[in-house]
């Protein structure tokens, strides 16, 4: 992403997502307190401004007394243009 460690910390993902439409992550989020894991694409961004598609695999997780969302997210670029090829 671009970002420094303390930067990407204080993001949420509706600050990475190119498409800002806040229905776009809305539906993966309920998704994530109704079955308490996600796997859906999304178009990312970049600090520098660019973007990329990406896979993103979220659950929740329990912290301590806190309920917290663990993501990974993978470039799947690649993919993308294979799959338009």
């Amino acid at each position: 992403f671009g970002y420094t460690k303390d930067e990407i910390l204080r993001l949420r993902l509706e600050d990475l997502c190119a498409d800002k439409s806040p229905e776009n992550t809305y539906v993966h989020v309920l998704q994530l307190e109704r079955e308490g894991k996600s796997v859906f694409e999304i178009d990312l961004l970049r600090k520098d401004g660019s973007t990329f598609p990406a896979e993103i695999y979220a659950s929740v997780v329990d912290f301590g007394n806190e309920k917290l969302v663990f993501g990974i997210v993978r470039d799947i670029t690649e993919r993308v243009n294979a799959d338009k090829e």
